[in-house]
């Protein structure tokens, strides 16, 4: 019911916005701390590559910009990628809402709250890395992403809310980094394909509900370079960096590596 209530109000209230910078609106947040969010630009709607700033100075002050704000960019069927920099801590309710033609988004590792609907119906994206750091992924988050093959989700996620992933029809791989299962319902997944979890914690998933419905897999490691390209029967097939924007080659650091054989690695590039 909160949920249906948000998206009913947001094409009506969420049009007022503090500056513009660059064609990017922001709604400022603290003037104590010089924080501010990235806004809806309404009537106009945001497209194309976005790469949000770290800060952006208006009226000769400075502001960090820290947070994606409720239905920043809602309904922006023309966006198709976003990038995110690494002071941002919260991505809102609704934030990329129906944004059918986003493919690419870098979630950095200091967000630790993605809102509840915040990618429903994101139906271009077609894999989803989490970085380290995030704790909660809200309820219907990924609602309805009817493209998306493949997540990870860190270890440091505690909470999934209810239908964070239902009718993501094609979703058949995921990787769970956590070494206790989360605490799911029912409607939190629509398909059970595999599940990648760490070695040694199968069982702790196979005793867990909802998840032992998965077909559970011990192979969620960190596995040196050099070990996966000795293995010549064995190759990457997609490759993602930890805030999931997709990689034609390892990258020095940790990279997700799903590979032919269905399998998925954190891969350590070097």
């Amino acid at each position: 019911m909160l949920l249906t209530a948000v998206l009913t109000i947001v094409p009506l209230f969420c049009h007022a916005f503090d500056f513009e910078v660059d064609g990017i609106c922001y709604n400022i947040l603290s003037e104590t701390d010089k924080t501010c969010e990235v806004t809806r630009k309404y009537p106009l709607l945001y497209e194309g590559d976005i790469n949000v700033p770290a800060s952006v100075t208006y009226e000769g002050m400075k502001y960090n910009v820290t947070n994606i704000g409720e239905a920043a960019f809602y309904g922006c069927t023309g966006l198709t990628s976003v990038t995110i920099p690494g002071n941002v801590t919260n991505i809102g309710e609704a934030a990329f809402y129906g944004c059918t033609g986003l493919a690419s988004v870098t979630i950095p590792g200091n967000v630790t709250n993605i809102g509840e609907a915040a990618f429903y119906g994101c139906t271009g994206l077609t894999g989803v890395i989490i970085s380290d750091g995030v704790t909660s992924i809200g309820h219907s988050a990924y609602d309805r992403c009817t493209s998306l093959t493949g997540i990870t989700i860190p270890g440091s996620v505690t909470s999934i809310g209810n239908k964070a992933f239902i009718w993501c029809e094609n979703l058949t791989d995921v990787t769970n980094l956590s070494a206790t299962p989360q605490v799911i319902s029912d409607g939190c997944f629509s398909v059970y394909g595999n599940l990648h979890v760490l070695p040694g914690y199968e069982d702790a998933y196979r005793n867990a509900d909802v998840w032992k419905r998965f077909n559970i897999i011990g192979d969620g490691d960190v596995t040196a370079v050099e070990n996966v390209r000795a293995d010549k029967a064995i190759a990457p097939e997609r490759i993602y960096d930890l805030g999931g924007k997709a990689s034609t080659s390892l990258r020095p650091g940790i990279n997700i590596v799903k590979m032919n054989d269905g399998t998925t690695r954190k891969v350590v590039g070097r």
